[in-house]
């Protein structure tokens, strides 16, 4: 693949490590990475062109989008990657009417205006480095929350170096992070709230201030700083921006930072204070873990942008760790949930899945495949208030005008292969989904697929010992049989077929305890791939019913699709855990047809629903 990362800065920043991190981890995996932005200084194997991205200048802006054009163009770019708003708006234009997609990563809050809802300059898809951070970005800036996915920075931790524990004569704090901006403020609050008391109380007690050149902090900032630097002989150190960071987090008693920083910090066993330009929580706990990392640290908050700290109660804090008076037991339960949450690897196949779900959100542009959500084909009427059925008959009709209209049925596993660029769908491709696996779908559906030659996705339960329709018994439903063992191996050796997961016992999930939703959504799949000797790529929500955390569930199980009912995006790559389908009732003929494989109908019913 060839990957360009577009940056916008003037010193080294989070975006940076997180770009880089993503292009070496890229060049070692064989891809050819070309990475543009105004400066690079941490080390890196992508090829580096040096450009002024962060020029906001109008006429400059113009020059950057032509030259990024020409070296899409020159190199064949497949994916571009933007790692700030500046960089994104630019990238946005550059890809207009070329084949690349692309994607930005959002470090922190955005400018909140109406016009995002019309404007989206980042792309097919956005990443967001935290949990908080996703919901800014939909709540106040308005952007679309089906494209957005929270994948976290990705840290080296092989990298790092073990904590320093020989014996030394002082106690040593440092205090880690880029001087511009909020960040350049909150600084000088620390020294003068925080630092200033601290070494007068401490004599033993230096600190240092290193990470961020600091002829970037804000106009009375450094004077603030150097006063106190000199009024203490020099124990308040200000080193500026390092190469060696690492390595003097390892030298320290306790850490300051946010970010990437907070979690390297952690992950070489230093006890941390999360402190950013949003916000403070104190020292890092097991009790505050989830809060801290959904803020990245404290380095995003919904309320504001530069929020207010308690720096009474955190200079206290520091006070007992310098006086020993606190056990740190927890700091070794903290450095193994933060390298199991940032480990790079892990984060670079994420990164890598998004980009080509990007890719094929390009190629599949407005065209939406439709979904037809069908239950039973039973030869007669059955008498049902659901009216989840369709005759034979009817069904035959059905086929006819798939026929005659062009529509050509396809499997999940046809659209997945396409999506990795080996082979191509069908000019107008269409998704015919069954759920619960009646006996008549083998007694009826089956020779009406092999006549036309139709392909279907059936879901089936994961336990066996259910025969006919009990979930919907207790209602008044008639008695309805399930495949049988023969039926579904005989199916099972058909091209026609692809088997879905239709839950263990076709329980109302988004109503379960979450060890009996894990199981019905984890165990089915591992019981039908082991009984069916195949790969289950969907599954289909019992009812329809879906909410955010069951999604969730279903992604983490390996499901590759989450089938809906009537919800979900105006195509497949809006929401994959999440895909629309219209239900089909006995009385539906041409016309209900014609309108439910519409996109304009699709369209209709998002308004309808205001979805």
């Amino acid at each position: 693949m060839n990957i360009l990362h577009v940056l916008s800065q003037f010193e080294v920043t989070g975006a940076e490590a997180y770009a880089v991190t993503l292009a070496n981890l890229q060049v070692a995996g064989g891809d050819s990475v070309f990475m543009v932005s105004d400066t690079l200084t941490l080390a890196h194997q992508a090829k580096y062109i040096c450009y002024p991205i962060g020029n906001r200048r109008l006429i400059q802006r113009y020059i950057n989008i032509l030259h990024l054009r020409n070296l899409i163009r020159d190199h064949k770019i497949d994916i571009v990657h933007a790692h700030s708003r500046a960089a994104s708006w630019i990238a946005y234009f550059a890809v207009q009417g070329l084949k690349p997609s692309l994607i930005s990563t959002i470090h922190g809050r955005q400018v909140v205006k109406k016009k995002n809802k019309f404007l989206n300059v980042y792309g097919e898809k956005i990443i967001t480095v935290c949990d908080t951070l996703r919901e800014h970005l939909t709540t106040q800036a308005h952007l679309p929350s089906n494209k957005i996915q929270v994948i976290e920075n990705p840290i080296d931790f092989d990298s790092l170096p073990k904590r320093e524990t020989q014996p030394r004569d002082h106690f040593k704090l440092t205090l880690a992070g880029r001087t511009t901006g909020p960040k350049g403020e909150r600084t000088a609050e620390l020294v003068t709230s925080v630092f200033r008391p601290l070494l007068r109380e401490f004599r033993d007690l230096k600190i240092e201030i290193t990470g961020g050149d600091p002829k970037h902090l804000p106009e009375g900032a450094w004077q603030k700083i150097t006063e106190v630097s000199e009024e203490l002989g020099g124990r308040l150190e200000i080193s500026g921006f390092t190469r060696d960071l690492k390595q003097k987090l390892a030298s320290s008693d306790v850490v300051i930072a946010s970010g990437r920083i907070a979690m390297e910090s952690i992950g070489i066993g230093i006890p941390t204070f999360a402190i950013g330009e949003a916000t403070g929580h104190g020292l890092v706990t097991t009790r505050n873990w989830d809060e801290c990392r959904a803020s990245n640290f404290g380095d995003v908050a919904l309320d504001t942008r530069f929020g207010k700290i308690d720096y009474d109660n955190l200079k206290f804090q520091i006070e007992k760790i310098v006086k020993q008076d606190i056990q740190l037991s927890d700091v070794d339960q903290l450095n193994k949930s933060v390298r199991a949450r940032y480990g790079q690897t892990e984060i670079e196949k994420k990164v890598r899945s998004l980009y080509q779900r990007a890719i094929t959100a390009k190629k599949l542009g407005k065209n939406w495949i439709p979904a037809l959500m069908y239950h039973r084909v039973p030869s007669e009427p059955i008498d049902t208030q659901n009216r989840t059925f369709i005759t034979r008959d009817n069904m035959k009709k059905h086929f006819e005008f798939f026929k005659s209209r062009g529509f050509t049925p396809i499997h999940f596993a046809d659209y997945d292969k396409w999506t990795r660029g080996e082979g191509e769908l069908p000019k107008k491709p269409i998704f015919l989904t069954f759920d619960d696996a009646y006996s008549d779908n083998y007694e009826n559906l089956y020779p009406l697929l092999k006549e036309y030659g139709f392909k279907a996705i059936i879901y089936l339960l994961g336990d066996r010992t259910i025969k006919s329709n009990v979930w919907d018994q207790a209602s008044g439903e008639p008695v309805c049989r399930l495949m049988d063992l023969e039926q579904i191996g005989e199916l099972n050796r058909s091209p026609l077929i692809e088997w879905g997961s239709h839950s263990m016992t076709h329980a109302k999930l988004t109503e379960s305890k979450l060890g009996e939703r894990q199981f019905e959504i984890q165990a089915s799949k591992n019981v039908l791939e082991d009984f069916l000797g195949t790969k289950i790529l969907s599954f289909a929500y019992p009812y329809g019913s879906v909410n955010a955390a069951l999604k969730k569930e279903v992604e983490l199980a390996g499901y590759a699709y989450g089938i809906a009912t009537d919800s979900g995006g105006m195509n497949i790559e809006d929401d994959r855990m999440q895909i629309f389908r219209a239900n089909i009732f006995p009385e539906d003929g041409a016309i209900q047809l014609m309108k439910k494989t519409s996109s304009r109908y699709r369209r209709y019913y998002r308004w309808k629903r205001k979805q």
